[in-house]
């Protein structure tokens, strides 16, 4: 399952997920972030999908579709490989990226190093492309390349990462989500939309 890491910083784990059920759900799922929750829509400063700009207002996790269930038991299991014994209580937030012709995600970070989180996704239907990073402690930027089935993640440490405009007339689907230490979760903000993992 876990491929291999990348300048120990960005792990590559490749699933075995039937994407068709996946695709499938994450089709319905679109509909209904888009149906119930647009106008929670806020001006968002980065470019990026519907979808995106409400990750706040759901938990792709949550839906009760079996095959989003196995896409949480693989995450799980592999944050158990990668958090290494730690007694720390982590919770997932996790989104959907669902983009059309010429969406994208510019340079971006999620949260800061001191926070001790992690951050990943999950190519369902992206090929050809691919995320660029930016990471601590080495001046070129890396490139990961899309596969349908992979998953990249990696700690928040002081990266950024973007993705490039779409090409393709259908449309680009990964799925995102960032993992939490309980301590840092501000229940106010986010009430119901965090997972134990």
């Amino acid at each position: 399952m876990h491929l291999k890491t990348i300048h120990n910083y960005i792990h590559l784990f490749k699933f075995d997920l039937d994407k068709e059920k996946l695709l499938d759900s994450s089709k319905k799922i679109y509909k209904l972030v888009e149906n119930n929750f647009k106008n929670n829509e806020t001006n968002h400063q980065i470019k990026s999908t519907l979808t995106t700009k409400l990750y706040e207002s759901y938990n792709y996790l949550m839906y009760p579709f079996d095959e989003v269930h196995n896409l949480y038991t693989n995450i799980k299991t592999s944050f158990d490989i990668l958090k290494d014994g730690s007694e720390k209580k982590y919770y997932i937030q996790c989104w959907l990226n669902y983009y059309k012709k010429g969406d994208f995600i510019d340079w971006h970070y999620h949260w800061g190093k001191e926070k001790e989180t992690w951050h990943g996704f999950y190519c369902l239907d992206c090929e050809p492309s691919f995320t660029s990073y930016k990471i601590p402690n080495f001046k070129d930027t890396i490139n990961i390349y899309s596969e349908d089935n992979l998953m990249v993640i990696s700690k928040s440490n002081g990266d950024e990462h973007r993705t490039w405009p779409w090409e393709y007339d259908k449309p680009r689907i990964t799925i995102a989500f960032d993992i939490v230490p309980s301590n840092h979760i501000k229940y106010d903000k986010w009430l119901n939309h965090w997972l134990p993992i």
